[in-house]
């Protein structure tokens, strides 16, 4: 039986998800075409038809991550709720998707130390809209007097970002079991005391 023909964009999602793997076992400056279109299962020619080059692949996958993890965090219920535990649903809802996805945290870790300036700067601008999203709910938060008003709202946004780019780190290293989602909760809600109005 012939196999189904992919729509090209099909076809592109899919040399996106080989580069990912082929990424998470390496980094973006080891990877080659070669490689991704090996795990693909297409030719190199083919991986050309859709991307410029490799950094053009490489910063489609940055995107194509962010894609997929923000529409899993962003999509959390209740995120429009002033109440600091929105924001703890939400980084309970990116933990549990990120342990299913470990290797897209390791491309996005990657991508942070490739020595192509397109790929940090990309990776960069990710990380950046994160930031937004979390100093947005934080400063709801604030507004409706939840976080003490005399605290700086960048600075909480960036502490809560780190905490997520921790737990992802144990993620990555095999070390889920240091950060068990009732300890993620426990720290969540030592976290909102501390910053609460006195």
């Amino acid at each position: 039986m012939a196999e189904k023909r992919l729509k090209a964009s099909e076809r592109k999602e899919e040399i996106i998800k080989a580069a990912i793997k082929v990424v998470a076992e390496s980094n973006f400056d080891k990877a080659t075409i070669a490689e991704i279109a090996k795990e693909a299962g297409v030719n190199e020619s083919l991986i050309y038809q859709h991307f410029d080059n490799k950094v053009d692949l490489m910063v489609s996958v940055i995107d194509y991550i962010n894609k997929v993890m923000s529409r899993v965090t962003f999509s959390t219920p209740g995120l429009d709720n002033p109440a600091l535990s929105s924001l703890r649903e939400a980084a309970v809802t990116f933990y549990e998707s990120a342990k299913f996805n470990v290797d897209m945290l390791k491309c996005v870790t990657a991508s942070i130390i490739a020595s192509d300036k397109k790929i940090k700067e990309r990776s960069l601008e990710h990380v950046k809209i994160s930031h937004k999203f979390i100093e947005g709910r934080v400063r709801l938060a604030m507004d409706n007097n939840l976080i003490d008003p005399s605290l700086d709202v960048e600075m909480i946004a960036w502490a809560l970002l780190a905490n997520v780019w921790m737990l992802s780190m144990m993620l990555i290293f095999g070390e889920s079991s240091l950060m068990s989602m009732e300890r993620l909760d426990k720290l969540s809600r030592q976290l909102e005391e501390m910053i609460k109005p006195r």
